[in-house]
This record gives structure tokens, sequence and C-alpha cells, in this order.
């Protein structure tokens, strides 16, 4: 098994003939979440992906606690699984609760990402509730 960015390539049980390195992406997330699965305390990472109507589309992942010696790959899956999202359902923001130091790198590509800080969104479910709802009496 090979690694890229600390992430585990593995070899497909037919190789190709005509690409005997390629290692399918799908190998290695399934091999990095059964280290996840495997680890005591996974951390969760939980993103949602705005789109340009407004509507959000919800979804979470889990990563090596940091103090993991391959907490490295965290930041190389994190980042691909973005790049689905992106790909697969398309969006303009993206809002990440998770690790600040993930989040950091996340923000280092360039996308626009929101740190999701739980007082924050809590006031803000409040503020838009008592403006639909009025403010209680």
């Amino acid at each position: 098994m090979d690694t890229q960015v600390s992430l585990p390539l593995v070899a497909p049980r037919i190789t190709p003939v005509l690409d005997p390195a390629f290692r399918p992406a799908v190998l290695a997330v399934r091999a990095f979440d059964a280290l996840v699965a495997a680890t005591p305390d996974p951390v969760t990472v939980r993103l949602a992906l705005e789109q340009a109507d407004g509507s959000t589309f919800r979804f979470d992942t889990r990563v090596l606690p940091a103090a993991h010696a391959r907490a490295a790959a965290n930041a190389t899956h994190l980042e691909r699984f973005v790049k689905f999202l992106l790909w697969s359902r398309g969006g303009w923001r993206l809002f990440v609760d998770g690790p600040p130091t993930l989040v950091a790198e996340l923000a280092g590509y360039g996308a626009d990402v929101v740190v999701i800080e739980p007082d924050v969104v809590r006031r803000r479910v409040m503020e838009h509730l008592q403006a639909v709802v009025g403010a209680p009496t």
C-alpha cells in the first residue's frame, strides 16, 4: 500500500493492464474510513453546502483525532470530500463545523468557507425565529 499525502493508496484486486500504478480513490476512502472507525474518539466534521437558490445540503464525515499518528491524512480526506461534494452537488458557500486547523486548511484553498460556531448558530436561529414568529412576551 502506497501513501500520498498520508492517505493510503490501495492497489485494486485486479491490476489494470493499461495503468498498473492506478489506485482508485474509493479504495483510499474506504481504508481511511476503516482507520477512523477503528480509532477511539473519532472527530465528526459537519459540512453544509449552500446552493445559488439558497437551498443547503448537509453532510457529515469523520476524521482522526489530532493526536493520532496518521492525523495528517485528515486534511487531504476533507479536501477531497469537499471537492467531490462541489462536483456532485454544486454550490457556492461551504459551512464547516470541525477542528479549526482543518477549517483553516480548507480556507487556504480559496473556498468561501464559513466557520460554524455553535453559540453563533444558536443566536442566529433565535433571531430568525423572533423575526418570523415575533419576540417572546
